[in-house]
């Protein structure tokens, strides 16, 4: 019996929006302890099975109303990064003929060669983009493996701090709770505006894209700005553990705290939990630096109390009770 090339082909339908090896930093096997952010209950479960949808980062063909509204959004002023948007847009505009070319073919190519065309389509949709995200973290596990080990100094190398700046910024970009916290704010402006309508309609069936060109240009903002912002690794020597969540880099500086929604949030201090005993941050201000000399048992309550209040669906810690903790101090701050 001969073996189809596509016999070999895996269609991934789980994405992971939140890195399970990051994930298992808070673990020592497979599973990891979890609040739900809805109901506050406490629950045991795969890494696996965390902070992942299905076909969550499935591409949908660019059509070229899609690819028109896609320029038209922000970009960044460099000319290396538009070089790259341009040629990421093609490249996924390639990826979309693939999962077209069964629907053109269909009454044209065989029911066989149809069933063989079908499976590359929904591999090409399902695989690329969580492929790309794949790389990216690849790219940074010799950093983070570093970081883990209580090492900064990696970031001296360029190369790796653009790595790092760019896995960062693709962990802030691409998220549940990004997603629909930018559906919802979209949602609510000019709702009976036709031209509006249209525009939300775009926004929402090209997020995949647009997620990953927001990844894009924070991450090469980081990486520019390297030189100017304060890194702070953080070594929790208190007997509170650090949380993390389905939403693991936050912006903690002063201008994006206390909910105010009539703010200009133009500043970040980057929080990034790495382990329950470690954190980096990427600041804007000094408001912060003390915490890479000294860190007391106030300080890790503060970030906790803003991972957690930060969440989207899951608040993630090293132990069942780490967690009864986080759910006695922070349950009702949810915003």
């Amino acid at each position: 019996m001969t073996t189809k090339a596509t016999d070999k082909l895996e269609i991934i339908k789980k994405h992971h929006y939140v890195w399970a090896h990051y994930l298992r930093q808070w673990s020592a096997s497979d599973d990891i302890w979890y609040i739900s952010s809805k109901g506050g209950n406490i629950r045991c479960d795969s890494i696996y099975g965390r902070s992942q949808d299905l076909h969550f980062y499935k591409v949908t063909p660019l059509d070229e109303e899609d690819v028109k509204f896609i320029k038209r959004l922000p970009t960044s002023d460099s000319p290396i990064v538009k070089k790259f948007h341009t040629s990421q847009l093609e490249y996924f505009r390639k990826i979309s003929v693939l999962i077209n070319t069964p629907a053109t073919l269909k009454g044209i190519a065989s029911e066989k060669d149809l069933e063989e065309l079908k499976k590359i389509s929904e591999w090409a949709s399902n695989n690329s983009l969580e492929k790309t995200y794949t790389a990216i973290e690849l790219l940074a596990r010799p950093i983070m493996d570093e970081l883990w080990k209580g090492n900064a100094s990696c970031l001296n190398i360029r190369s790796n701090m653009v790595a790092f700046c760019n896995y960062l910024a693709h962990q802030l970009a691409r998220t549940k709770k990004m997603r629909d916290r930018s559906f919802e704010l979209m949602n609510k402006v000019n709702q009976d505006n036709e031209l509006w309508i249209e525009h939300v309609r775009l926004f929402e069936k090209n997020w995949w894209f647009i997620a990953y060109k927001m990844g894009i240009n924070l991450g090469f903002g980081l990486e520019q700005s390297a030189d100017t912002t304060n890194h702070i690794l953080i070594r929790n020597t208190t007997s509170i553990d650090f949380i993390t969540s389905d939403h693991p880099v936050i912006n903690v500086h002063q201008c994006a705290q206390n909910g105010a929604t009539d703010k200009v949030v133009d500043k970040l201090d980057l929080y990034y939990p790495l382990s329950p005993k470690l954190a980096f941050m990427m600041n804007d201000s000094e408001h912060y630096n003390h915490l890479r000399h000294f860190v007391n048992e106030e300080d890790v309550i503060n970030l906790n109390r803003l991972m957690a209040n930060r969440s989207h669906k899951n608040i993630y810690g090293s132990s069942e009770q780490a967690l009864k903790d986080v759910r006695k101090s922070y349950r009702n701050l949810k915003a």
